[in-house]
């Protein structure tokens, strides 16, 4: 298995794994640890869709709203897990749903140039 192959495995895994703790009651140690992957895993795609974002024309609409989008992802991965359940399982999907977009749009092999 090549690099990009093992990275794009690696970071599914930690996408169905988020998805799985969604039907069940796991505990914040869980959480956390899946907090830490996904936000591992953001971490090394943001700069691919940094670098997007600054090929882009800065000021058009889409321009624009990639670097909300980014911002918020950045935000969020930046924010510590809350101490209840309700919130961590909240705070982790949607780390889950950040990593799932920035796979697709920019993961290994998905380098686009339409954003």
């Amino acid at each position: 298995m090549n690099a990009p192959t093992d990275t794009t495995a690696a970071i599914q895994a930690a996408i169905d794994e988020a998805t799985a703790l969604a039907g069940q009651r796991p505990s914040l140690a869980e959480l956390a640890e899946v907090t830490d992957r996904l936000r591992a895993h953001i971490e090394t795609l943001l700069p691919a869709a940094e670098a997007a974002a600054a090929g882009m024309w800065q000021g058009s609409r889409e321009w624009s709203a990639l670097r909300w989008h980014l911002d918020g992802v950045r935000e969020r991965a930046a924010t510590d897990i809350e101490p209840r359940p309700f919130t961590a399982h909240v705070h982790v999907d949607a780390l889950r749903r950040d990593c799932a977009w920035l796979l697709e749009r920019y993961g290994p092999g998905h380098e686009r140039e339409d954003h």
